[in-house]
């Protein structure tokens, strides 16, 4: 198996070597060294920072930059991650690539969320970004915002199952899902979303959650999708008051009152 640090190791001391590299940042599971530590099936993520104008010509230097550092499988431009390379053990590294200017959109996400910097060249621009991360995030935003697409994405989920269209009903119902999930994170410790850590649900949920999304997850079957939608509008419609009432959040009550009626309607509730 790859070793991380082998790896973070190599990666540092040839991009410290490339002119056109102002910093070298380390995200994610591998950089923290408290809650959620990285794992023998967790990937390396990182942000390799270039001089403004620098970025095109770098990129095409990645392949024989990974080749390097093992055995390649493939590297590929991810969607969501940039650079990607998945070595010949299946350990996976992404390398996404930003220019200097590009340091304040790249930065965003609450101090909780480590980072660690192995190379800065940027003469206090990196230090200045990083110091102002926000250290917490509206709450009560959050959870106003994750009310009302939970109620429009639920519309776009039970029009969906209508037009039997199972599959989108159920990415719709995902999207609702992680809306729930949001929730329940408040209830447990609204720390949890400072982490963004949906992928560790299993960590932090307690067991009567997790009980509840066995419900309202369903196979590709119609009857299950009906009963799954069903279900989680009234798991939601509870946990909205829960969440209420312990942080005296404010929500719009007439919303839920107006869609809940129809969507119940819409699914044909027995």
């Amino acid at each position: 198996m790859s070793k991380p640090k082998e790896i973070i190791t190599k990666l540092t001391e040839k991009l410290n070597k490339n002119p056109s590299v102002v910093a070298y940042v380390l995200v994610g599971s591998q950089a923290r060294e408290t809650i959620y530590q990285a794992d023998e099936y967790s990937d390396i993520e990182s942000y390799i920072v270039v001089d403004d104008g620098t970025a095109e010509e770098f990129k095409r230097s990645l392949p024989n930059l990974v080749n390097s550092l093992g055995e390649v499988i493939f590297s590929y431009n991810n969607q969501w991650a940039g650079f990607s390379t998945l070595f010949s053990d299946l350990f996976r590294l992404e390398l996404p690539v930003v220019e200097l200017n590009e340091l304040p959109n790249t930065f965003t996400r609450p101090e909780a969320q480590e980072v660690k910097v192995l190379i800065d060249k940027t003469n206090g621009e990196l230090e200045k970004v990083l110091n102002s991360r926000p250290n917490t995030i509206d709450f009560e935003k959050l959870f106003q915002d994750r009310v009302l697409d939970f109620w429009y994405m639920g519309v776009v989920a039970a029009q969906y199952y209508r037009k039997g269209e199972l599959w989108n009903t159920i990415s719709a119902l995902r999207v609702i899902q992680s809306d729930l999930i949001k929730l329940w994170e408040l209830l447990q410790d609204p720390n949890i979303l400072l982490l963004e850590s949906n992928k560790r649900i299993e960590k932090f949920l307690s067991d009567e959650h997790i009980a509840l999304l066995k419900k309202i997850n369903p196979n590709y079957n119609e009857d299950q999708i009906k009963k799954a939608l069903l279900e989680i509008i009234e798991i939601f419609s509870r946990v909205t008051k829960e969440v209420s009432k312990k942080f005296r959040y404010t929500y719009d009550k007439t919303i839920e009152k107006q869609v809940k009626l129809k969507l119940l309607e819409l699914l044909g509730r027995d």
